[in-house]
């Protein structure tokens, strides 16, 4: 089974687990239900903030389609965060040409000046983490 795949089936489980009612999908007590088992000591108002950044259909309840996309796209985001870090080897935060073309040429195959172009939103010579990840989620 990939990583992937494994991250997936967690998160299938925890929802799974989550889900109290068995109807395939989450609402805002089963949520905050979930996450004050696991000890998480948010307020209300966070809890609805992140029921709403999940329920990406706006349903008033999150399916498990909606639950582990937003999981997974988390593990993802840090993943890539983590190749930033890696690869921003002058601790800038940022990542220059050099830099780029260290993984350019052995990973993607793609150009620096390709990476750059699809990347670089302020035309600086660099991306930055958050130019990184606009470009990776968008």
């Amino acid at each position: 089974m990939s990583k992937v795949d494994e991250t997936r089936k967690f998160w299938s489980d925890k929802f799974d687990e989550f889900d109290s009612s068995g109807n395939g999908q989450l609402t805002i007590v089963e949520l905050r239900d979930a996450l004050k088992g696991m000890g998480a000591n948010l307020s209300d108002a966070e809890i609805a903030s992140m029921f709403s950044d999940i329920d990406a259909d706006e349903s008033k309840s999150i399916s498990k389609d909606e639950f582990i996309r937003q999981m997974t796209k988390k593990n993802r985001q840090d993943a890539f965060k983590e190749f930033f870090a890696e690869n921003d080897t002058d601790g800038s935060g940022s990542l220059t040409a050099d830099e780029i073309r260290k993984f350019a040429d052995k990973d993607s195959g793609a150009s620096v000046e390709d990476i750059l172009k699809q990347c670089d939103v302020n035309s600086d010579g660099k991306i930055t983490l958050d130019e990184f990840l606009a470009r990776i989620d968008g």
